[in-house]
């Protein structure tokens, strides 16, 4: 005579919850593990970049042709700070003050500190770029100008 067959007893899977978040969390990990391993496998090389002739150099403020930086040269400056200025005749006189004072004081602390004010104008209808030539006088070293429309 043949035994009735019992199902088998279900095993008991109750985690306690720290157990269950630490099985989570390594589950997160070996996943983000994965996705890393599949994205450095399927990476492509970065393209050499070619430059022309023409995107080598730029005329600085004197005039004279200067060789473009590349990201690979070494900073030449610690910070660069970029002034958007399109009709800022107003408002362009009081920050170039605050700025240039903080950062000469900074320079003072610490004289390895360097810096450049980039003020870029992009075609101004009013007396942006005379403020301008005001702020950026020969005592501030670190003072340049870019007018895009104006070509100074």
């Amino acid at each position: 005579m043949a035994l009735p067959l019992q199902p088998p007893l279900p095993l008991p899977l109750s985690l306690s919850l720290p157990a269950a978040a630490a099985a989570l969390v390594a589950l997160a990990a070996l996943l983000l593990v994965l996705i890393c391993a599949i994205a450095h496998v399927t990476a492509k090389k970065m393209p050499t970049l070619h430059r022309h002739e023409e995107e080598k150099f730029f005329v600085n403020a004197e005039g004279r042709k200067e060789p473009l930086p590349s990201v690979h040269d070494p900073p030449t400056r610690e910070l660069s700070v970029v002034v958007p200025s399109y009709n800022e005749e107003d408002r362009l006189p009081l920050m170039m003050d605050e700025a240039l004072d903080y950062l000469e004081k900074r320079q003072k602390r610490d004289p390895s500190f360097t810096y450049e004010v980039i003020v870029v104008n992009d075609g101004s209808k009013d007396q942006t770029t005379k403020v301008r030539k005001m702020k950026c006088l020969p005592k501030h070293r670190g003072c340049r100008f870019f007018c895009y429309i104006c070509g100074i």
